[in-house]
């Protein structure tokens, strides 16, 4: 078999995964952006990661701790965003997460459900090669989650 075919199967994967995803529709912000603007009241920050990883880092000083890993599953967590919002669908969300991967599922998720106005921390706590080093590397306040 020809090299170049053994890559056909990963490619009809790759458009079969992404085919149906909106164009990222979200603006990516960064960690200082974000600081600003939740203290600010400007946006609603939403920390969508573990309690776990809360407990080990605290969470971002005026971020809500609403886990993407919610027991009732997308549906829950997106009830729980709403509720952070009142209701409110455009209010602006700014998502972080450890390093981007999750605040972009949470995003699709968000817009899936109606959300308008969605933000994308996707620097994340510790950073990514993309885009920068993160809450933590940024020395950002940090306030402890004690649940």
């Amino acid at each position: 078999m020809h090299p170049v075919l053994r890559l056909v199967p990963i490619f009809i994967a790759f458009f079969i995964l992404v085919a149906d995803r909106p164009v990222l529709a979200a603006e990516v912000v960064s960690v200082q952006d974000a600081y600003e603007r939740a203290a600010k009241n400007e946006i609603t920050l939403v920390d969508v990661r573990h309690p776990d990883e809360w407990r080990a880092t605290g969470i971002p000083k005026g971020a809500k701790p609403i886990t993407f890993h919610d027991p009732e599953g997308v549906a829950g967590f997106v009830n729980e965003v709403r509720d952070a919002v009142n209701g409110k669908l455009d209010r602006p969300v700014a998502l972080i997460g450890n390093r981007g991967g999750r605040s972009t599922r949470a995003q699709w998720a968000l817009e899936e459900f109606g959300f308008k106005n969605i933000l994308n921390v996707r620097e994340g706590i510790k950073g990514n090669v993309i885009d920068g080093w993160g809450w933590l590397s940024a020395k950002l306040p940090m306030t402890p989650y004690k649940k």
